[in-house]
């Protein structure tokens, strides 16, 4: 009866631990749509272990990024880095870090955060569920710290 009950324990935290375990995925980027910036892509994953959130970030095909102007009308906009975000159920978006590309136009970033210490732009603790997509955003050095404007997006 002892070792029955125990192989029902074991059984029971071993099902706990892969439901509970990795969540998260793989995601496509795409143009998104009005990109002011186009013929981009690249993959995100993200993967979320307890409290650890990982993401991974590859894209290709963008442009060196050094004042480039509009594409359309040089000197219009001013473009100075790329910017990577999450995005939650609740459209909270979290920075995982700006990037440049190099000279190919490739680049790849990688992150680790606990989510639990994730914070809004206020500096409050956001409870963060769900992370629905991510996106790569162009941005200047104007020291806003909301996301400029999306050029690569996909959905998990």
């Amino acid at each position: 009866m002892k070792r029955s009950y125990l192989f029902l324990v074991f059984i029971l935290v071993i099902g706990i631990v892969f439901a509970l375990g990795d969540r998260g995925g793989r995601v496509n980027l795409e143009e998104a749509d009005n990109a002011v910036i186009p013929d981009g892509g690249g993959k995100a994953i993200v993967s979320v272990r307890g409290d650890e959130v990982k993401f991974k970030l590859s894209v290709n095909g963008l442009p060196f990024l050094i004042d480039t102007g509009d594409l359309e009308k040089p000197g219009v906009k001013k473009y100075h880095f790329y910017e990577a975000w999450l995005v939650t159920d609740s459209d909270e978006m979290i920075s995982m870090g700006a990037f440049n590309v190099d000279k190919s136009g490739r680049a790849s970033i990688e992150n680790v955060f606990d989510i639990g210490q994730v914070r809004d732009r206020q500096g409050n603790l956001m409870e963060i569920k769900n992370i629905e997509r991510t996106m790569i955003t162009t941005e200047t050095q104007d020291g806003n710290n909301m996301p400029g404007e999306t050029i690569l997006i996909g959905e998990f």
